[in-house]
This record gives C-alpha cells, sequence and structure tokens, in this order.
C-alpha cells in the first residue's frame, strides 16, 4: 500500500541538491523504502528502520569505508526528532569510539598498515579532540616512519597528515594505483589548477580515472 509523507523542502534540497516547491509531497511504496540510500532513509524512514541504518553505518565506520561521510548521517541521526533514534545514534557514536580506541590500545606497538589505518581512520571519524587528537597523529607520523611505501595507503595516510596533494601523485607512480591519480586531479581542480588537470587528461587517464 502507499502512504503519504510530508518532506520540508529545505530537508531534500540539504540531501539531494535540488529546489523543490513548498508543500511537496511524495508517495511511496513500502517494497521501494526497504532499498532506499541511507540519505533517503534518514529523511523518510521510520524508528526501525533508522535503527538498522545506524547500525550500518557503524560497521562502515569501523572497516573504514567512507567514514567522514558516513560520519556526518551519524550525526544527523543523533539530532533526529525521535528520542529513542537519537539516542541509538548516540550510543552507536560511544561504541565507535571505544572500538577504535581499544583496536589503537592493543596495536600501539605494532609499525604495520593496519595499525596505521586504525589510527588514521578513527582522526577521520573527528572524535579525537585538542590534546588526544595531537598525540594521534604524532603515533600515526612514527609509525609511518616503518610503514612500506610501496602500498597505496601509505600515500593517503601522508596527504591526510602533511595536505600536500603531491603524495597522491608520487604514489601513483608508485603504485600505479588510479585512484591516486583522480585524488590527486581532484585536488587540482578543487584548486583551480586547470592546466594541471588538462596535462593529465590523456585518453589513457581519463579511461583509468573513470573506470575507478
Amino acid at each position: 500500500w502507499l502512504f503519504f509523507i510530508p518532506l520540508k523542502n529545505e530537508e531534500i534540497e540539504n540531501f539531494f541538491n535540488i529546489p523543490l516547491p513548498p508543500e511537496i509531497r511524495l508517495n511511496i511504496d513500502e517494497t521501494v523504502k526497504s532499498v532506499l540510500p541511507v540519505k533517503a532513509t534518514i529523511i523518510i524512514g521510520n524508528t526501525s528502520e533508522k535503527k538498522a541504518v545506524t547500525r550500518k553505518l557503524v560497521t562502515y565506520i569501523t572497516h573504514g569505508i567512507d567514514v567522514e561521510e558516513n560520519m556526518k548521517y551519524l550525526r544527523i541521526l543523533q539530532k533526529d526528532p525521535h528520542m529513542d533514534v537519537a539516542l541509538y545514534a548516540g550510543q552507536a557514536l560511544e561504541d565507535i569510539e571505544n572500538y577504535f580506541e581499544e583496536q589503537i590500545a592493543k596495536s600501539r606497538n605494532i609499525n604495520d598498515v593496519e595499525s596505521c589505518l586504525t589510527i588514521y581512520n578513527y582522526l577521520k571519524t573527528g572524535i579525537p579532540k585538542g590534546v588526544v587528537r595531537q598525540d594521534l597523529e604524532s603515533l600515526l607520523r612514527s609509525k609511518m616512519e616503518n610503514v612500506t611505501k610501496r602500498l597505496p595507503e601509505y600515500y593517503e595516510i601522508m596527504y591526510y597528515l602533511e595536505k600536500d596533494e603531491n603524495y597522491f601523485l608520487k604514489g601513483y607512480e608508485v603504485t600505479k594505483e588510479p585512484r591516486l591519480l583522480k585524488k590527486y586531479l581532484l585536488e587540482k581542480l578543487r584548486k583551480s589548477e586547470y592546466n594541471v588537470v588538462k596535462a593529465y587528461l590523456s585518453e589513457t587517464t581519463r579511461k583509468l580515472i573513470c573506470d575507478n
């Protein structure tokens, strides 16, 4: 059966970046609703669906999948008007913090890429603040001195620490990982350095980037 859901204009615009007239309403079938992406579920999902999404977000974040984007979704759920959803999201944030702190404590004296990625992903959550964040960044820099430079992750982490997109280019030259070249060119686009981007957009690199 169909149900009628009123959505605020600004809610849809914020999530989908499309201008909508006021008082818009959407008719959405339950079977369609069950396969909606995270963004849509956060807007129109019921309490159970939002809790299910919250659990998925915890899994994604602790596994290093789109950490920053998924943290934004979790923060939105934390402000949900339904108190049980907001509390559930708050507990999820605490679970994420506990998970990373436990993993970092276990691997503090281990210098491999996995232990570095754990700290890197935790920093990307935005949870560590102040002195704690500074200590974690120092620990990560120290560990990175012992990590092989033949891995793409090395260059992604170094970019995060140093904010120098040339790490992406160097990483692409060493590892031939297409996503590093893509990140490099996106940074150059963001800085409006179009000549640099144009120089790399051969037919080969264009296909390389679009396919990854």
